[in-house]
C-alpha cells in the first residue's frame, strides 16, 4: 500500500513495504510416495486414522505411505496421539519418501465444507513457515469418492487458505521475514484448465482479502479518510480498463445535502472523503447493477458519548472501517477477475468520529440527504448516520440491489459472537443469494429478524427518529434505522460484521466479507433457478422427427464451467447420462439416483447446468464435437442439426447420439422448425 502519511505521524511512522505471498500452484497426478519436495501434507479425517487389529492404517493412502516408511508413520502418529481432529497437525521427518517431511493435518469427522479446506490450507502455510519450506504438496487421504466439482472447490479453498495463512502484516515492525514457500502442488484433485482457473480465482480473491486486512490493520494516524480515498483511487488506476473513481470532498457532500454524514465528520481535523468506485465490464451487456456500501470510520472515539470503561476497546477503533475494507478488498478482487454482465458500485462515506467544539452533540437534530430528520441521542451510534447518506446516494445510482457492511453494533457480537456476522434484510431471495455465496467462501453469516414492532423504540418527540433505541434488540433497531434510507424499489441487505472483523488471538484483521462479496458479485450475472424447474421445451414442427427436450436443473452443487450434453435414448455420458426406466426417457445429473423424466414422445434430451445459462455460453456434445455457443440461436441451430442427424439414414460409423437409438428414422424428414416454449 502506498500511503500519504497523515499529519499525526509527523512523517516518522512510515509503513514498510512487505512481500505478499507469491506461490506457484500446480495440479498434479502423481504417486505420493514419489513426490519430491520439502513437505508432503496429508489432510486426514478421524475416520482415515482408523487402524486394524495390527495397528496398521486401513486408509489406502496412509497405508501406502506407512509401508514406504517401514511402519513409522503409524507408530509416531500413535505416540503423538494424533487422531485427525480439527486443529491437530504434526510434521514428521521420516526417511523413505521423496519428500523430506510428512505432515498430517486433521480435518475432523469429515471434510466437506469450504471452511475445513481453508483451515487445511492455513495449516499447510503454518507448517511451511515453521520448517522454512519452499515446496509443499497437498493430498487428501480420502478423495477418491469426491465429485469433480467437489475436488475443484476443495482445491480452491486449500489455495486460499495457504495464501492467507502465509500473510503476515509486518509493515509497522522494524524487522520482517519474507515468506519462504514458493510452490504448492495439489495432488489428486484433477488437472487441466478448469482447476487452473479455480486456483487463479482463489489467488485473486485472497489478495483482495489481504488488501482488506492491511486497511483494517493500519493505525488511524496513518489511514485517515484522505488516505483511504487515495487507496480507492489507486485501485481505479490499477484497473482503469474496467474501473473509475469519483471522490467527493466536503463541499460536494454539502451540495448533496449529506447532513447526517457531515455531522459525524464535523469534529475531526481530518476532512471527510466520500468514495465512489464503479466497476463496468469492458465488453458485453450489463444485466444487473449492484452497490456495496461500507462503513468507513477510520477512527471512532465515540464522540461526546466517548468510549470509556472496560470492554469499550477504544484502542481497536481503527477497525471501525472494516466494512469499507471489505468493500475495497472486493473491488480489488473484482477488478482483477473482471466478472461479466454486472456493474458494481463501491461506496464509502469515510470520516472520523472525534470530539471538538465543532462536533456533533447529544440532542442535536440533523437532516439526511433524503430529507428525513434524526435526533442524535448517542454520538457513539455514528456509523448508521454515515451509512444513511451513503445508502441514499447508492439508491440514486439506479442499482438493483444494495449490500451494506458495517462494524455497527456490539449487540450483534453479544448475539452471535465473533465467528459470524448477522444479516438483516426483508428480502428472502437476497438472503438466499448472499448466504449461498458465504457458504462457498467459507465465511459464516446468520440471518437475524427485522422485527418491525421494534421501530417504536426509534421514535423521537422532535424529529422523524432517534439514532439509537437502547440496548434491547440493538442490532435489529440499527438495521431498521438503515432501512429508512433505502428506496422500496431496491433490494437491500445489511451485514453487521462487528464480531468477525478482528481476530483477537492473532491481534489482526481477518479481511472478513471480501470473499463472500466477490462470490456474490461473480454469480450475479447468472440467471438462477428459483425453487421449481424452469427452462424451455424445444419441439419440432414436422412429421415424425425427433423431439428435443431441454432443461436446466437447480443442483446442490454448482458448476464452474459449461458442462452440457446432448444424448439420445440409452446413451451414456460421464457427466450427464440418459437412462430408460420402464420405457420412459430420463436424465441423471451429478448426483447418483437423481432423475428427471422427459415428456412422452421425446427422443433426445439436452441438459445444461446453471452456469451455462447464466453466462449465456452453451456447450453441446454433438457427435463427439464440442462447440461453445454464445447466442441462443446458435444453440437452436445446433439442436436442429443433431435432430437432422437422428432423422437421417444410418452411416457406416453412427455417432454416439444415434448408435443405440431403437427407432429407425431413415425415412423421416429433417427437423424444419424449432418452437420455444417456456416451462411453467
Amino acid at each position: 500500500m502506498a500511503h500519504t502519511i497523515a499529519h499525526a505521524t509527523l512523517g516518522l511512522t512510515n509503513p514498510n513495504s512487505i512481500d505478499h505471498p507469491k506461490i506457484s500452484f500446480a495440479a498434479k497426478e502423481i504417486d505420493v510416495t514419489e513426490w519430491k519436495g520439502d513437505i508432503l501434507a496429508v489432510g486426514v479425517t478421524e475416520k482415515d486414522m482408523a487402524k486394524d487389529v495390527n495397528s496398521k492404517f486401513e486408509n489406502p493412502i496412509l497405508k501406502k505411505l506407512d509401508a514406504h516408511l517401514g511402519g513409522l508413520l503409524a507408530d509416531v502418529s500413535s505416540e503423538e496421539d494424533f487422531s485427525g481432529k480439527p486443529g491437530q497437525s504434526t510434521v514428521l521427518r521420516l526417511p523413505g519418501l521423496g519428500s523430506k517431511r510428512v505432515g498430517l493435518i486433521g480435518l475432523g469427522k469429515s471434510a466437506s465444507s469450504p471452511s475445513a479446506f481453508l483451515s487445511l490450507g492455513e495449516a499447510v502455510a503454518a507448517a511451511a513457515k515453521a520448517s522454512q519450506a519452499s515446496s509443499v504438496a497437498v493430498v487428501l487421504a480420502s478423495s477418491e469418492s469426491s465429485s469433480n466439482e467437489s475436488k475443484l472447490s476443495s482445491a480452491s479453498a486449500i489455495a486460499s487458505g495457504t495464501v492467507l495463512g502465509l500473510f503476515e502484516d509486518s509493515r509497522y515492525k522494524s524487522e520482517s521475514k519474507k515468506p519462504s514457500l514458493k510452490s504448492v502442488d495439489i495432488i489428486g484433485f484433477g488437472s487441466g484448465p478448469e482447476l487452473e482457473k479455480k486456483l487463479k480465482y482463489a489467488e485473486d480473491v485472497s489478495y483482495g482479502v489481504i488488501f482488506g486486512r492491511e486497511l483494517v490493520n493500519s493505525p488511524a494516524n496513518v489511514l485517515t479518510p484522505a488516505v483511504l480515498a487515495e487507496e480507492a483511487s489507486n485501485l481505479a488506476s490499477m484497473y482503469s480498463d474496467v474501473m473509475t473513481a469519483n471522490i467527493l470532498n466536503e463541499e460536494q457532500c454539502k451540495e448533496l445535502k449529506m447532513g447526517s454524514y457531515l455531522a459525524v465528520a464535523a469534529a475531526s481535523g481530518n476532512p471527510p472523503h466520500f468514495i465512489h468506485l464503479v466497476y463496468k465490464p469492458s465488453s458485453g451487456t450489463v444485466k444487473t447493477k449492484l452497490a456495496l456500501v461500507g462503513k468507513g470510520l477510520t477512527f471512532d472515539s465515540g464522540g461526546y458519548n466517548i468510549k470509556t470503561g472496560p470492554g469499550c476497546s477504544i484502542e481497536l477503533m481503527k477497525f471501525d472501517m472494516g466494512g469499507s475494507a471489505a468493500v475495497l478488498g472486493a473491488a480489488k478482487a473484482i477488478g482483477q477477475i473482471k466478472p461479466p454482465g454486472v456493474e458494481v458500485h463501491f461506496i464509502v462515506a469515510a470520516c472520523e468520529n472525534m470530539i471538538s467544539g465543532t462536533g456533533m452533540r447529544p440532542g442535536d437534530v440533523i437532516t439526511a440527504s433524503n430529507g428525513k430528520t434524526i435526533e442524535v441521542n448517542n454520538t457513539d451510534a455514528e456509523g448508521r448516520l454515515t451509512l444513511a447518506d451513503a445508502l441514499v446516494y447508492a439508491c440514486n445510482q439506479g442499482v438493483d440491489k444494495i449490500v451494506d457492511l458495517a462494524t455497527l453494533t456490539g449487540a450483534c457480537v453479544v448475539a452471535l459472537g465473533t465467528s459470524m456476522a448477522g444479516i438483516y434484510t426483508p428480502n428472502d431471495e437476497l438472503a438466499k443469494e448472499v448466504i449461498a455465496a458465504s457458504e462457498r467462501s467459507g465465511e459464516k453469516l446468520w440471518r437475524m429478524p427485522m422485527e418491525e414492532s421494534y421501530w417504536e423504540m426509534m421514535k423521537s418527540g422532535v424529529a422523524d427518529m432517534v439514532n439509537t433505541g437502547g440496548r434491547a434488540g440493538g442490532s435489529i433497531t440499527a438495521a431498521l434505522f438503515l432501512k429508512q434510507f433505502v428506496s422500496e424499489k431496491v433490494e437491500w441487505m445489511h451485514i453487521d460484521m462487528a464480531g468477525p472483523v478482528w481476530n483477537e488471538k492473532k491481534k489482526a484483521a481477518t479481511g472478513f466479507g471480501v470473499a463472500t462479496l466477490v462470490e456474490w458479485k461473480r454469480r450475479k450475472n447468472y440467471r438462477r433457478t428459483r425453487g421449481h424447474r424452469q427452462g424451455w421445451y424445444l419441439e419440432k414442427v414436422a412429421h415424425r422427427t425427433a423431439k428435443i427436450w431441454t432443461e436446466y436443473e437447480e443442483c446442490r452443487q454448482t458448476f464452474e464451467h459449461p458442462a452440457s450434453a446432448l444424448d439420445a435414448k440409452f446413451t451414456e455420458n460421464d457427466d450427464i447420462g440418459t437412462t430408460c426406466q420402464n420405457g420412459v426417457l430420463a436424465t441423471s445429473m451429478t448426483e447418483p439416483g437423481r432423475r428427471k423424466l422427459a415428456p412422452e414422445g421425446v427422443d433426445a434430451i439436452v441438459v445444461w447446468d446453471r452456469i451455462d445459462l447464466l453466462t449465456k455460453e452453451f456447450r453441446v456434445v454433438d457427435s463427439n464435437i464440442i462447440k461453445m455457443f454464445a447466442r441462443k440461436q446458435e444453440l437452436l441451430t445446433a439442436i436442429e442439426r443433431v435432430a437432422q442427424e437422428l432423422a437421417s439414414p444410418a452411416k457406416k460409423q453412427p455417432s454416439a447420439a444415434v448408435k443405440s437409438h431403437p427407432t429407425s428414422m431413415k425415412k423421416e424428414a429433417p427437423l424444419t422448425t424449432v418452437k420455444l416454449l417456456q416451462l411453467p
